[in-house]
């Protein structure tokens, strides 16, 4: 069955410095012409297959990856293969991942079973759309590893505006939505979401907690879901400030806008200064840029420029001198 296969190539893969498609397909018992439909599925599922071509090419996963999939390809870890293998399980014609999953793992031993049961209530795939892409931090195992063991990490986080804190949290589930994890943990009595990428130092704390029982993570996932996209999409954008308003922004953007502001001061031979910055809305973003008027202006990117000026040419239309336009207080 394919999905087989393709955890037995990702195996090879990890297992071998390199292999060329003969050798796997010597390997698995099927032609080579099956191989390159693989390694494309492969591909287009997120394993980074590097290919070398010529008499001393063949297929490789690079060193980093590798060391991220440590310990990944072991029975009781084969749900989160499948999962990061997308849609790929519909090649087994079951309904569900978990289906998938349980008969990949049919003749696994009564823990391997309890395992599974621990992966279908504690990791869940969406892979519908989302916003952004980014990868995993280096941390992800070992949050993996409190998930599963209901272990309390002690983290250093990095938020989107660029606020460093410190937290103790619960770590309750992984989310893994269209190339990007996301760790739900309970902190403070509720329960927040943290992207893994913006973990800058995880580490364990003694002792484990007591998971509540009434929390479903699919649940609480798609509430959340919900929650964050009627705010509207965060939007990363490059902005040109002018000398005598530089110091100004942090009135405007918030006093975590301080750093960005002496960083950009260091370049003390700019006539216009240069800071990106991440505003958690377009309509946040508009009206942030409107108010600070001819002093601020966005270069990338383009859309987000084209936002604004679209927005400035309409405004600019309803003050356009010698035409009679309707006041706020007419009827």
């Amino acid at each position: 069955m394919r999905a087989d296969r393709l955890l037995m190539e990702i195996g090879l893969l990890q297992t071998e410095e390199k292999v060329t498609a003969a050798f796997l397909a010597d390997k698995l018992g099927v032609s080579i012409r099956t191989i390159y439909r693989d390694i494309e599925a492969l591909c287009m599922a997120g394993i980074p297959v590097i290919a070398e071509p010529g008499l001393s090419g063949g297929y490789s996963l690079p060193q980093g990856y590798k060391a991220s999939m440590n310990g990944l390809m072991h029975m009781d870890n084969y749900p989160l293969v499948l999962r990061q293998l997308g849609t790929l399980w519909k090649d087994l014609e079951l309904k569900s991942i978990d289906e998938a999953s349980l008969k990949i793992l049919g003749n696994a031993s009564v823990l391997h079973k309890q395992r599974l049961l621990q992966f279908r209530e504690r990791i869940l795939a969406d892979q519908t759309g989302w916003f952004t892409e980014n990868a995993q931090s280096d941390s992800f195992l070992l949050i993996r590893m409190a998930v599963m063991d209901n272990q309390s990490l002690e983290v250093v986080y990095e938020d989107a505006s660029g606020k460093i804190r410190e937290y103790t949290i619960e770590p309750y589930g992984l989310v893994y939505k269209a190339g990007v994890w996301y760790l739900v943990a309970h902190n403070n009595e509720k329960f927040k979401t943290y992207r893994v990428s913006r973990f800058l130092d995880v580490r364990t704390k003694d002792g484990n907690f007591v998971r509540q029982q009434n929390f479903l993570l699919d649940e609480y996932w798609k509430n959340s879901v919900i929650q964050y996209e009627s705010l509207g999409e965060p939007i990363e954008v490059t902005l040109s400030v002018a000398p005598d308003f530089i110091r100004e922004i942090p009135l405007y953007l918030g006093e975590e806008a301080r750093k960005t502001v002496r960083l950009a001061l260091q370049d003390r031979n700019s006539k216009w200064y240069t800071i990106n910055w991440t505003f958690e809305s377009i309509n946040t973003m508009t009206t942030k840029i409107l108010s600070m008027g001819p002093y601020v202006r966005i270069t990338e990117p383009v859309s987000a420029v084209n936002l604004i000026y679209n927005i400035i040419e309409k405004t600019a239309r309803l003050y356009q001198k010698g035409e009679s336009k309707q006041g706020f207080g007419d009827t």
